[in-house]
C-alpha cells in the first residue's frame, strides 16, 4: 500500500533508492500487505532483513543506471566508476537472492557456498520446490555472466577499459563522445590481442552501456518478482505463528 508520498511504506524500503522510483511490482506490493503489521510488524524479522536486502541491491542497480545516463556522454572517469558499481550490485542483489532462498527453505548453506551459480545450491533448491529451481535454471547463462564478469573486474582485468567511439578511417574523431564498454573485459597490457578474439568472438569490440545495464536490471526484476511471488504462497499458506 502506497504511504502519503505515493511511496511503499513498509520497513524494507527504507533507505532503499528503489522506495525513491516508487518501485513495487505487483507480487511484493502483495508480499507486503499480508508480511506486514501495520507496516511496520513483519511476520519473520530474519526473512524481512533479507527481502530488504534484495530491494536495497536492485535499487542501487537503478541508481548506477541513472547515474550513467548523465556521463556517458563524455565523462569516461565518472562512467567507469558508476558502471564498475552497476556489475558490483548485481552480483549482490544474486547473493541477496540466494540469502533470501537459502533462508526461507532451510537450504542449510553457509558463506560461500550461498550462491546462485553452485549446481549444489540449485539441486537442492530443486528438491524445495522444483519450479522456482528450474525457472532459475533459465537464467543461469545471465547469472554466470554477472559472476564472470564481477570477478574479471576484481581478480584479473582491472579497470575495466571503456572508449568513446571510434575515431573513422581518416583519424577524425566521432562528434558522438558517448562513452562505450567492450563486450568482454580487455587487458590495457594485451590490446591488440583481446581486441582480435572480441572480432572473431563477435564481430565487434564495443557495445552501448544503458541498454547492457536494462537488461539485467529486467532480469533482476524478473527475479526479484518470481521469488515474492514464491515467498507470497507461503505467507498467506501459514501467516503467524
Amino acid at each position: 500500500m502506497p504511504g502519503k508520498g505515493g511511496y511503499p511504506e513498509y520497513d524494507w524500503h527504507l533507505g532503499s533508492y528503489a522506495r525513491d522510483l516508487k518501485y513495487e511490482p505487483e507480487s511484493l506490493r502483495k508480499l507486503g500487505e499480508v508480511f506486514f503489521d501495520d507496516y511496520s510488524n513483519p511476520l519473520d524479522i530474519n526473512l524481512a532483513e533479507f527481502i530488504r536486502n534484495m530491494i536495497v541491491k536492485i535499487g542501487f542497480m537503478m541508481f548506477a543506471r541513472d547515474l550513467l545516463q548523465k556521463t556517458i556522454h563524455g565523462k569516461q572517469i565518472p562512467t567507469h566508476y558508476h558502471l564498475s558499481t552497476f556489475i558490483f550490485f548485481s552480483k549482490a542483489f544474486l547473493d541477496a537472492v540466494a540469502n533470501v532462498l537459502n533462508f526461507h527453505y532451510e537450504l542449510g548453506f553457509e558463506r560461500g557456498k550461498i550462491d546462485l551459480k553452485l549446481k549444489s545450491f540449485i539441486d537442492k533448491l530443486r528438491n524445495k520446490d522444483s519450479d522456482l529451481a528450474n525457472q532459475i535454471s533459465k537464467e543461469d547463462d545471465w547469472i554466470r555472466s554477472v559472476v564472470s564478469l564481477r570477478d574479471e573486474m576484481i581478480h584479473k582485468k582491472s579497470p575495466l577499459i571503456i572508449f568513446y567511439s571510434k575515431a573513422d578511417k581518416t583519424g577524425k574523431s566521432p562528434a558522438d563522445t558517448t562513452v562505450k564498454m567492450p563486450i568482454e573485459p580487455v587487458s590495457l597490457f594485451n590490446w591488440e590481442k583481446d581486441e582480435a578474439e572480441l572480432k572473431e568472438k563477435y564481430g565487434k569490440i564495443e557495445q552501448d552501456i544503458l541498454p547492457f545495464c536494462q537488461i539485467w536490471i529486467s532480469k533482476a526484476d524478473w527475479l526479484l518478482q518470481l521469488v515474492c511471488e514464491k515467498l507470497l504462497v507461503s505467507v498467506e499458506k501459514y501467516g503467524k505463528n
